[in-house]
């Protein structure tokens, strides 16, 4: 396992990259690099705003458990311009935010104590939705059509916008 040493530098936008990254594999089930690499870039193009990913029972569509990441691409650029790398410590394993190995392994034990299946969807950026379907090409996906999308629980879901401490501060005395 590789380590990251304290006070690194880390440009966010590789930071935040390598959030999505680790929650493709690790709950998608994506393991295929490549495969992992075009989201990866249709991200870095700011067209998907969000992943959202659910706990399903066998042969439901209603969701009992969600976890949806979202990124707010507006305070992303403005920070870009103040702070384009962040300070990450040793908490940060392969670079991945201690915050975002919380929320995947609890949602991914959660999930298998209640036998529940993990699927997934994600969503487009305004940008995205411009050239949905070129990008749909591109990842191989499509759109669901109304009515055979997932249902979300009736609970309020986790919900995780990438405010990880690092990537979300202006400067440390905005804390």
């Amino acid at each position: 396992m590789a380590e990251t040493a304290t006070g690194v530098g880390l440009a966010r936008m590789n930071a935040i990259l390598r959030q999505f990254d680790y929650m493709l594999e690790q709950l998608a089930g994506i393991k295929d690099y490549d495969k992992r690499q075009r989201y990866l870039e249709v991200i870095r193009e700011k067209h998907i705003r969000a992943f959202e990913f659910y706990g399903v029972p066998a042969g439901s569509r209603k969701a009992k458990e969600l976890l949806r990441v979202e990124i707010d691409w507006d305070k992303h650029n403005e920070l870009m311009v103040r702070m384009p790398k962040i300070t990450i410590n040793d908490l940060w394993e392969e670079n991945v935010s201690p915050d975002i190995r919380y929320e995947v392994r609890s949602f991914r034990d959660t999930c298998a104590a209640r036998k529940l299946k993990i699927d997934w969807c994600f969503w487009w950026s305004d940008a995205g939705r411009k050239i949905e379907g070129e990008l749909d090409k591109k990842l191989g996906t499509h759109t669901i059509p109304k009515g055979e999308s997932i249902q979300p629980p009736d609970a309020k879901p986790s919900s995780y916008s990438l405010d990880i401490q690092e990537l979300s501060a202006h400067t440390s005395s905005d804390q």
